[in-house]
């Protein structure tokens, strides 16, 4: 290969490697739930048990509660709609991948620093 086809080679290589790498750390940026207060964290796993356990009237009684601190301005438009999309996906009876999108929401919560 001559040098200067080499170079077009390597320079096309690390253009690739660098948009790839920056798509990357866009799309983690991107998927990554909303971060949730402190207090409200116990409405994550009580909605964690009501999908894994697929009861409705669980459910039901973490949307009245979640609802109502919403309403109270304890919960930010960010959060409410991470808990939206889940209480959607078990109203639906997709009762598995509400649990899993409870789970990942839970799991974007570690290692987060709050105020």
């Amino acid at each position: 290969m001559e040098p200067r086809q080499l170079r077009k080679f390597l320079f096309g290589a690390g253009s690739l490697t660098v948009l790839l790498v920056a798509g990357l750390l866009a799309w983690q940026l991107w998927a990554k739930p909303a971060v949730v207060d402190y207090d409200n964290l116990k409405y994550i796993q009580l909605l964690r048990t009501a999908c894994s356990s697929q009861r409705s009237d669980q459910l039901q009684g973490v949307e009245r509660a979640v609802t109502q601190r919403r309403e109270a301005g304890k919960l930010s438009d960010a959060e409410w709609k991470e808990f939206e999309k889940i209480f959607v996906l078990a109203r639906q009876g997709d009762w598995q991948t509400a649990d899993q999108q409870a789970y990942r929401l839970e799991q974007g919560q570690l290692g987060r620093r709050r105020p």
